[in-house]
């Protein structure tokens, strides 16, 4: 369910894309290949914040030992 998810919002996301770069004047495949390159830039901006998120969930999770003091 979830990658046939993935895989509507990716195509959506390439048929936007290649619409502008074809109204923009592009041959059909130049367009086809700018709108998957555009595409790729929001993946990889949400790929980029899911691994900052995982980073400081996982720094302020572990736990540290107590500082050792002296007696």
């Amino acid at each position: 369910m979830r990658a046939m998810l993935v895989a509507a919002v990716a195509s959506a996301l390439i048929t936007e894309f290649a619409a502008s770069a074809a109204r923009s004047g592009a041959t059909a495949s130049d367009s086809y290949l700018q709108g998957f390159v555009s595409s790729m830039w929001p993946i990889a901006g949400m790929a980029l914040a899911g691994v900052v998120m995982a980073v400081l969930m996982f720094r302020f999770s572990v736990r540290r030992t107590p500082e050792l003091t002296e007696v």
